[in-house]
């Protein structure tokens, strides 16, 4: 069984005020021509095919274009769960047409238990499921783990071991890496064990968008394009799945996005000056600055080599002050403190508070006067109230 596993298109994604759509759209004509050269038997999605759960109805029309072209070059089943970013009845609308188009989409559990059937495999399509606060069991299940080991126990039920049993899910594994595009649970309470997943001959999961794998037989595609620039070392790929009794041979296929995605690093004249950045001037681009000249606004020299330009981050918190005669930058201290706390450390409040504005609005650090003069006001009434003249 051969099989092509993509998940977390979070079509519809906005990132920085920018819409990602028509890269959304280059990148899975890419995947409708993998998925649709007839050598596979089966493509999944496993989960967040928009980006929210009320997608803009651009979103919607990429997501109908692809399945129709798709269709219309191949016969080879999709398989559909919906992610914690999906609205269920929506992603489920239609669904039943769908199905006479071997297109089969699941956004509850109540079919948790009827299996998909492809040949010699039975599918079992298992989306997000929401979490069960009650009480821990005495197993110690976490929210997410509860719902999703009944689930488990339900297809064990009526599982035929004979076949390949090949489980599509939507979760974070224990253990998985994260990037700053995912929603995060507290406390880990999002976390569910890999173990869960023994029984199955290939396990496709969807949610972290790094491509991982958290066990034998089960794997994360990962997302199709970068959405966060912790994410901008990744390579990015769906992955082709071949799924025997005897074992899986996975491959990933790598996906160069129209525009990439990327983090520089230096200062404000190397990044302007250097060659070595030549091939990031069409890319999107987030830059971290070394150090930001007093009174200087970095974004409009910037943006003169970088055009996708969206954000600029400080090194340290200390990098709006003049590096020391040494070269070194305050902040740096060798008592143990950080440099925001050295800082802040015998400092009055009007300069945390031009600190803390500075810190929030790099691109424009200079308090507004409207803004300063709001300040003082309510810091005067402050005073007056505790009687501190």
């Amino acid at each position: 069984m051969k099989i092509l596993h993509t998940a977390d298109w979070h079509l519809g994604k906005i990132l920085h005020d920018h819409s990602l759509l028509e890269h959304q759209e280059a990148i899975l004509k890419k995947i409708l021509d993998l998925g649709s050269d007839g050598s596979y038997d089966a493509m999944i999605i496993a989960g967040d095919i928009y980006d929210r759960s009320i997608p803009p109805g651009e979103a919607m029309a990429l997501m109908s274009r692809f399945l129709r072209d798709f269709r219309r070059r191949c016969a080879t089943p999709v398989l559909i769960i919906a992610g914690n970013h999906d609205s269920r009845s929506r992603l489920a609308y239609l669904a039943e047409l769908l199905e006479d188009k071997d297109i089969h989409i699941r956004s509850s559990d109540a079919d948790i238990h009827v299996p998909v059937i492809i040949g010699n495999a039975h599918f079992w399509l298992i989306p997000f499921l929401d979490p069960d606060i009650s009480p821990a069991d005495e197993d110690g299940l976490n929210a997410h783990e509860r719902p999703l080991q009944r689930a488990v126990e339900r297809i064990q039920a009526v599982m035929d071991r004979s076949k390949l049993n090949i489980a599509v899910a939507h979760c974070f594994t224990t253990g998985g890496e994260s990037s700053d595009s995912e929603r995060v649970f507290v406390g880990g309470s999002g976390e569910v064990s890999a173990e869960l997943f023994h029984m199955f001959d290939y396990t496709a999961l969807g949610h972290l968008h790094r491509s991982q794998f958290p066990g034998p037989g089960i794997a994360y595609s990962g997302s199709p394009l970068k959405y966060s620039f912790s994410e901008s070392d990744d390579a990015k790929c769906v992955l082709s799945a071949d799924v025997e009794k005897a074992g899986v041979n996975i491959s990933p296929i790598a996906l160069t996005p129209p525009r990439d995605l990327r983090r520089l690093t230096g200062s404000l004249k190397d990044l302007l000056e250097n060659p070595e950045f030549k091939d990031a001037e069409n890319d999107y681009v987030e830059i971290e600055l070394d150090y930001i000249p007093p009174g200087l606004n970095p974004l409009e020299h910037l943006r003169q080599r970088f055009p996708h330009l969206f954000s600029i981050r400080k090194a340290l918190p200390s990098s709006m002050h003049s590096p020391g005669p040494g070269g070194e930058v305050p902040g740096d201290t060798a008592d143990g403190l950080t440099g925001g706390e050295s800082e802040l450390r015998g400092r009055d409040i009007q300069s945390d508070f031009a600190s803390f504005y500075s810190r929030l609005h790099p691109d424009s650090p200079e308090i507004p006067a409207g803004k300063l003069e709001i300040f003082h006001s309510e810091l005067q009434a402050l005073r007056n109230e505790k009687g501190d003249e």
